[in-house]
């Protein structure tokens, strides 16, 4: 189509253009005062905007990677931002209504997905991935994301089934619509979607016996039953005990070298980390000697630690690190506090809580992305929301339901409004569309660059401006395109170009190295940049 990343860019326009039309809302509601019952929930969302934007400005890398996010990613400071801003308005919500239209949401999105992988698997992919994985994609761009996400919803499908008030049909198609979910899992070859699936599913077992059972012992031999194959898995994983054939993977290990230097990152910069989305720029710097020598060698490189808890420590340090700890604290204890009193199966709660869990689970493992991330946040909040208005007294649910509506109603009518809401609204999306299309717009001028391969048009596409933001991805592409097209006098301008905008970007100065009219300078320079960008790697210094 008109951008050569099909799923990030175009995410976090749509991400900007709701979030922000959320905030207008907000403060022409007056709604913010509602945060006055989430204060310290609250203050560690800001906190956590406020260090995100302090790491932004003390990284050393450029303000448009921190702030848009490094191209293929776009989990910058921005994506963030937009993160909080979605939990905040999640706290808003004070109906059962308002919850259970969460969760249909969230099926929404599931039965996308699930007709999509249908489609694939029964006419063909409409859309002409590089799909170099040979698996099913959904509409993340990558299996391990697809996986994960199959995995929230067969879960919370599942959840839903199960709702003893539902009538037959419904629940059949609930766990209809979950079997061909878990399918469409299995076609995505990731060994994450199935963990997040298994783990989901244990939960809902919890939960379920819990209502059927006043037996303690019951529960405990389930609990101690998935316990212990929790611990197997584990295990398994770690290349020890029966499992370890059937659940070991090559990239458990990668894991293991690339949270230790996402830890090194954050220990190194204890106050400010690195900056948003600044993994990539230091993975060499921070990597041990066992990762370059063994696995997975010194070509190998990341811009993700693969644990979303280690990439904001990273990016942040501690304080960008516990602020996001202490809202996941939060949800946490929040959800426990309110199962203790929770006998029935109350199954908005139960499948918030699954769901929430799914996602938790996947950012231990994998790496942040939009489509899938935002669940994780928006669930946060409105897990806070129904434990904090229906957590009293499971019994008195419903009533307390329709007295919180009474009550947003009546706040909602003494609010002074000289414009209507779906105006505001709509103003708040052309900003946020302003502020978050730019590297849509950048993306889309480099995909039509490349297709007239005009030398002229690729100049423009390169030429940085408020809507055409620069990445490094961008020159190391004109530097190997132009080079192919025996434009060697071209290819270097743009190899320079490529280490002004990010001195700390090491495939940059391999640009600079190996471009055909570097100068003897130059490379001499470019050399000693790589030395100190990966000083583990004794081929940098062997070079001539």
């Amino acid at each position: 189509g008109p951008v050569l990343d099909p799923v990030n860019v175009s995410k976090l326009l749509i991400l900007g253009m709701t979030s922000m039309a959320i905030i207008f809302l907000m403060i022409s509601s007056n709604i913010l005062k509602i945060f006055k019952t989430f204060k310290s929930f609250t203050f560690f969302l800001i906190a956590f905007a406020v260090f995100g934007f302090v790491s932004m400005i003390a990284s050393s890398s450029p303000l448009s990677q921190n702030f848009y996010g490094e191209y293929g990613r776009n989990t910058g400071f921005l994506t963030y931002f937009f993160f909080v801003v979605l939990t905040l308005a999640s706290l808003t919500m004070i109906s059962i209504e308002h919850f259970q239209k969460l969760i249909y949401g969230l099926l929404a999105a599931g039965i996308i997905n699930v007709i999509y992988g249908i489609w694939v698997k029964v006419i063909g992919d409409p859309i002409p991935w590089n799909n170099n994985y040979g698996a099913l994609l959904g509409t993340f761009g990558n299996p391990n994301f697809a996986g994960a996400f199959f995995g929230m919803i067969t879960t919370a499908a599942l959840a839903l089934g199960l709702a003893p008030h539902f009538n037959w049909k419904f629940k059949l198609g609930c766990l209809v619509f979950a079997a061909i979910s878990f399918y469409e899992n299995l076609q995505t070859h990731a060994v994450q979607g199935m963990v997040v699936t298994f783990a989901g599913i244990a939960l809902i077992g919890f939960f379920f016996l819990r209502s059927k059972f006043e037996s303690s012992k019951i529960l405990f031999g389930y609990t101690l039953s998935i316990l212990t194959a929790g611990a197997f898995a584990i295990a398994g994983a770690l290349q020890v005990g029966p499992l370890q054939n059937l659940i070991y993977k090559r990239s458990v290990s990668l894991r293991g070298v690339y949270w230790e230097a996402g830890l090194n990152m954050g220990l190194n910069h204890p106050l400010t980390g690195v900056g948003m989305d600044g993994y990539g720029d230091w993975y060499t710097r921070s990597r041990s000697l066992k990762a370059v020598n063994e696995l997975p060698g010194a070509g190998v490189v990341s811009n993700a630690a693969h644990n979303v808890f280690i990439d904001i420590f990273a990016y942040g340090g501690f304080p960008l690190f516990f602020a996001y700890f202490f809202i996941i604290l939060a949800t946490l204890l929040s959800i426990l506090r309110f199962s203790v009193s929770m006998r029935s199966y109350d199954w908005t709660f139960v499948t918030l809580v699954v769901s929430w869990s799914c996602y938790q689970l996947q950012s231990l493992i994998s790496i942040n992305q939009i489509g899938i991330a935002i669940w994780g946040w928006i669930l946060s909040g409105a897990i806070m929301a129904y434990t904090r208005h229906f957590g009293e007294n499971s019994g008195t649910r419903e009533a307390n339901s329709v007295n919180l509506g009474r009550k947003n109603t009546k706040t909602m009518n003494l609010q002074s409004q000289n414009l209507p809401l779906g105006l505001i609204a709509f103003v708040g999306a052309i900003v946020g569309a302003l502020i978050s299309i730019p590297p849509y717009m950048a993306d889309s001028k480099w995909v039509t660059a490349q297709k007239t391969m005009n030398l002229e048009m690729l100049k423009k596409a390169l030429s940085p401006d408020y809507f055409n933001p620069s990445n490094s991805i961008k020159f190391q592409s004109a530097v190997r395109l132009l080079e192919t097209s025996n434009l060697p006098g071209e290819a270097i301008l743009f190899a320079r170009r490529g280490v002004v905008f990010n001195p700390n970007e090491l495939d940059a100065w391999k640009m600079l190295y190996y471009a055909t009219n570097s100068s003897l300078m130059e490379r001499s320079r470019a050399k000693a940049e790589l030395i100190r960008l990966d000083p583990l790697n004794t081929a940098w210094k062997e070079l001539p």
